[in-house]
């Protein structure tokens, strides 16, 4: 035990900080991240075809809040994400991010970990229900859910049900603007503090067009996909993934070939791809109805995750 004395003094003396050199960088900005909930999850809406919609759970696995920029400079940043309930409307923060300088801020949609935390009146139950892995069309080796929205539509005597656990490793929201049509915000940190929320919207996976300026919302194709399935009533990702895009109607040419994507063809060929690649994220806007934009996978390349 004397032996291993000197290295456990280094050790400490290490961890107290007593061999690092003076922080000299001046006092960073602290940005509180917030998620704001929406009445919309227990009022539900009106589609712009006729449909009505209501919700029974929204649940979203949000986080990991990034300042990025040539001109940042991050100090810490959070590492974590945590799960809300959607309905709550109450601002609940995200995480507390320090930085300094011109800066981008990128917050993910992800699956929950181990460390992941629980916003309010979310369930330990709850939690692990998003942790578990599963498979389908979008996740063949399996993953958690970022996303789970549960609810009904009803068309006169016609009614539709739906259950979709958008499961994906992450997906990060970036070039987030103030409101549709402007540019990407950057944040003037010079030591101040700073609150950003991002508020959420259930409603963004039924929105028809991907341009933010257009705020139509519908459901007509999401029912004849149920139609041209087993029609039991209960719209699928399997009878989404069945029905081919170039078959639906009112989609503009921006909706298949997203304009300022760079991308030279369309990446969706079915109405599940344009729904869980393209309108899926769109269940979060920076403010309250600033939009982001998210890589539109395979044809997008994305950097690594955690």
């Amino acid at each position: 035990m004397t032996a291993h004395r000197p290295v456990i003094a280094a050790l400490a003396f290490v961890l107290s900080g007593g061999c690092l050199p003076e922080d000299t960088r001046p006092p960073p900005s602290e940005v509180l991240v917030r998620f704001v909930g929406s009445r919309v999850v227990t009022d539900g809406f009106e589609t712009t075809d006729g449909w009505r919609i209501a919700f029974d759970q929204v649940l979203v696995s949000f986080g990991r809040p990034t300042l990025v920029g040539d001109d940042c400079n991050s100090y810490v940043e959070a590492g974590y994400s945590r799960i809300f309930d959607a309905s709550v409307t109450e601002p609940q923060k995200v995480a507390l991010d320090f930085g300094r300088g011109t800066c981008g801020l990128e917050v993910r949609f992800g699956n929950p970990s181990g460390d992941s935390l629980l916003g309010a009146n979310v369930t330990g139950a709850q939690k692990l229900f998003m942790r578990t892995p599963a498979e389908d069309v979008y996740s063949p080796d399996g993953a958690g859910i970022s996303a789970y929205l549960v609810g009904h539509a009803q068309k006169g005597a016609v009614s539709k049900r739906f259950s979709f656990a958008w499961r994906t490793r992450y997906v990060p929201l970036r070039d987030c603007a103030k409101a549709p049509g402007d540019g990407p915000t950057q944040l003037a940190l010079d030591g101040a503090s700073m609150t950003v929320d991002f508020h959420a919207h259930p409603e963004g996976p039924f929105r028809q067009h991907l341009d933010a300026t257009r705020p139509e919302l519908w459901f007509a194709p999401f029912a004849a996909a149920d139609d041209e399935g087993d029609a039991d009533g209960e719209v699928t990702l399997a009878e989404l993934h069945a029905k081919q895009l170039d078959s639906v109607a009112g989609l503009l040419p921006d909706d298949l070939v997203p304009k300022g994507s760079g991308l030279t063809r369309s990446p969706f060929t079915t109405l599940a791809d344009y729904v869980w690649i393209g309108t899926f994220p769109k269940l979060a806007t920076y403010g309250s109805d600033g939009p982001c934009r998210a890589p539109l996978s395979p044809f997008e390349e994305e950097d690594d995750g955690p």
